[in-house]
């Protein structure tokens, strides 16, 4: 892991000669007995840097990748309740369309057995329509009642 203390890194030995060094002090000299101390330290604090920077990325890389699938499955998720959804409004659209069709046929067929009975009765008054063709209707009548 990172974080404060998490690798050591607050007293890595470049920051402890930093620390100690005096402000006012020339930049380090090859000269120096202290000079290759002091660059080796910050090899190994390099070292230490770039390990925790990997580190650190392989974490970030983990937690985004944990945070993206679960994005992923909320996603899916969601977009499985709206399939149900839409599937279940299909449905019930479809029914509905059918229930239409069906009330548009009935519609259509008691428009014409109305404009059949309001001729029928245009004709009885009229005294067009005799009693031989009332009989066969009321006999074709009786077969379907029988029929159903």
């Amino acid at each position: 892991g990172f974080g404060p203390g998490a690798s050591g890194g607050m007293d890595s030995p470049r920051r402890r000669v930093a620390a100690t060094r005096d402000p006012n002090r020339p930049a380090p000299n090859p000269d120096d007995p202290h000079y290759m101390e002091e660059l080796e330290a910050e090899v190994l604090e390099l070292r230490d840097l770039r390990v925790l920077l990997l580190e650190a990325y392989d974490q970030l890389e983990q937690d985004v990748g944990r945070e993206v699938d679960i994005a992923l499955r909320r996603q899916q998720r969601h977009t499985a309740n709206l399939e149900v959804k839409v599937s279940s409004q299909d449905e019930a659209l479809q029914q509905e369309t059918k229930r239409f069709k069906a009330l548009d046929r009935a519609l259509t067929e008691a428009q014409e057995d109305l404009a059949e009975a309001q001729s029928r009765m245009a004709q009885y008054e009229a005294g067009v329509y005799g009693l031989s063709e009332a009989m066969r209707d009321l006999k074709q009548l009786r077969l379907q009642v029988r029929a159903a």
